[in-house]
């Protein structure tokens, strides 16, 4: 992702919504529907991984809930626009990668779900307009995986 995350709090934000949340649902078809799986690294991935994982997202929203609910209407839709562009520039910054790692993912473990991107963009629209306070349907266009 380059410079984004270290250039300013909402480029830091745009990261984790996208290194934190956007990855969810992704995560859960994958573990569902891979056909190796460890024993142990499972174990380790339930008892270590997910509960860190999900005290860490929870941090994440409860810090932009704080911030953005203090913000007047005015001030929201600017905070709005400024995180949608750089979440976008995001996007775009990784979507090579998640193609590859998707790739290296089914080659290594067995996973091969043909919709993983419009799952992946669907759920990254349901983050965006929870995270924004904003209906799906009221969103601006947003660069798909497949872009």
């Amino acid at each position: 992702m380059g410079d984004l995350p270290i250039g300013n709090w909402q480029g830091f934000l745009a990261f984790e919504l996208h290194y934190e949340m956007h990855i969810v649902a992704s995560l859960l078809v994958k573990s569902r529907t891979s056909k190796i799986s460890d024993p142990e690294s499972a174990k380790f991935s339930v008892t270590r991984i997910q509960p860190e994982g999900a005290f860490h997202r929870l941090g994440v929203v409860n810090w932009w809930q704080r911030k953005y609910d203090q913000g007047s209407p005015a001030e929201k839709v600017d905070l709005a626009a400024q995180l949608l562009e750089l979440e976008q520039e995001g996007q775009k910054r990784r979507n090579a990668y998640l193609k590859e790692h998707w790739q290296l993912t089914h080659q290594a473990i067995g996973t091969d779900i043909n919709d993983l991107p419009r799952i992946y963009d669907a759920w990254r629209r349901e983050v965006l307009a929870y995270f924004l306070d904003i209906p799906v349907s009221q969103l601006p266009q947003l660069v798909s995986v497949n872009d």
